[in-house]
């Protein structure tokens, strides 16, 4: 099975939603690669395994964390998921980013190597924290793939006085 990109009616995309309290989860394992053209809304936290690809081209409006233990999640041009507060990608999960500003800014980023996320040229992503292969980075810029991940607080200012 894989997620699926059409409701039950085969006609329009799905819509997953979350709780409006707690964040639900939706856990599944991609075994064919296929294009979500549906929504992800509410608190909703996405774990993916598998082996294969699940490409996001449309924005997505849940609040919630991502989690790739398998397979790999790609984000083209139109596809984002700013509320995300995490993504955490685990074994030999991969995650690849199209465009700017996909993931949310305040996002808590942790991978299982340098090779976990890909940015595409040009691409600069803001988050608020990152740890690669165990080690923390609170501040700065990383590259990733052709892109730069800068970790911190956009726009933060140091006063003198």
């Amino acid at each position: 099975g894989f997620l699926d990109t059409y409701s039950a009616d085969g006609h329009r995309p799905p819509t997953f939603t979350g709780s409006a309290e707690k964040e639900a989860t939706l856990s599944f394992t991609q075994t064919a690669d296929s294009t979500f053209k549906g929504l992800f809304t509410g608190k909703l936290g996405v774990v993916m395994n598998g082996s294969r690809k699940l490409t996001v081209n449309t924005a997505q409006t849940a609040a919630g964390g991502i989690t790739v233990n398998g397979g790999t999640l790609e984000f083209t041009g139109n596809g984002s998921w700013r509320k995300s507060t995490a993504l955490t990608v685990t074994g030999s999960g991969r995650v690849t980013v199209a465009a700017s500003r996909t993931l949310g800014k305040k996002s808590v980023v942790t991978l299982a190597s340098a090779d976990s996320l890909y940015l595409a040229p040009g691409v600069e992503q803001w988050v608020s924290k990152l740890t690669v292969g165990g080690v923390e980075i609170t501040t700065g810029e990383y590259r990733c793939g052709d892109g730069i991940l800068k970790i911190g607080t956009p726009g933060a200012a140091i006063i003198v006085r």
